[in-house]
């Protein structure tokens, strides 16, 4: 199943703010997407946000494309249904 990402970034939502109202009108606005987000109860923040960075992730196509989620792109390791990694063939043959 396709997981979506997006990079939430806290740094510059106040950086072009001209007074004390614009600032608390803009942390407002992103308050409520976060909580929007969240009440969908198909987001996670994974890793938690430090250096101001928070990765949220989802694998509900309908929100990544409403929030402007990226597709994380696939590792290249395949999973068998337990989540452990499978052996793929080459692994296999080069193993016997």
């Amino acid at each position: 199943m396709p997981q979506y990402e997006l990079i939430w970034r806290n740094k510059f939502l106040t950086a072009d703010c001209q007074t004390l109202g614009d600032m608390a009108d803009r942390l407002a606005q992103s308050a409520e997407v976060l909580r929007t987000m969240d009440r969908t109860g198909k987001v996670r923040l994974e890793g938690g946000a430090e250096d101001d960075y928070a990765r949220l992730v989802t694998d509900d196509e309908a929100v990544a494309i409403y929030y402007d989620f990226e597709e994380i792109e696939d590792d290249g390791h395949d999973e068998d249904e337990d989540g452990d990694e499978a052996d793929d063939d080459e692994t296999w043959r080069a193993a016997r």
